[in-house]
């Protein structure tokens, strides 16, 4: 009797082969539903926030010949926002895709303009609000750079001409 109650302690210790493998099947089932929605590494990241904020300036300078209008572009620390010249001074754009845009938390963006970085004035007052590039009605806008950064050594720069002609350069001193 005693050796029958050792035998099926045994037995109820360990996983068979068929459990093992069930488990794994669906760890693997369920890995292949959310690895699609894992973000990537941030220099994947990085790369496609350059790539928007390089398609909604094309965007701008098309939509300033469009409509016969000046636009302009504010930048800030951790955003950036397209607005409209109106009779009051510059109006913040509220629909997409020129909407106020915020970048991620762990990226620094900033403007540079014949080199020399820009910091933008911070008012509440919308009449005194001032973008810092100009896309104006002819086709032409404020020449600049746009750099992108996770880090000192690794960043990303968009560099603007007066027609809107944009070259991107990477940079990884790591």
């Amino acid at each position: 009797m005693n050796i029958l109650k050792r035998q099926k302690a045994r037995k109820i210790q360990g996983f068979t082969l068929l459990e093992v493998m069930v488990v794994i099947a669906m760890m693997a089932i369920l890995t292949s539903f959310v690895i699609p929605y894992l973000p990537g590494d941030r220099a994947e990241l990085m790369q496609t926030e350059l790539d928007r904020f390089q398609s909604k300036v094309a965007y701008a300078q098309t939509q300033a010949i469009l409509q016969s209008q000046d636009l302009g572009l504010i930048v800030d620390e951790q955003s950036y926002k397209f607005v409209q010249r109106v009779k009051a001074g510059w109006q913040e754009f509220e629909e997409e895709p020129l909407r106020s845009h915020e970048v991620d938390s762990y990226f620094k963006q900033r403007i540079l303009i014949e080199d020399v970085e820009f910091f933008p004035e911070i008012t509440d007052d919308p009449e005194l609000v001032k973008p810092t590039i100009l896309f104006f009605s002819s086709g032409e806008m404020s020449p600049f750079k746009y750099q992108l950064a996770l880090s000192e050594q690794q960043y990303l720069n968009l560099e603007f001409d007066p027609l809107g002609e944009s070259v991107q350069e990477s940079f990884n001193e790591e």
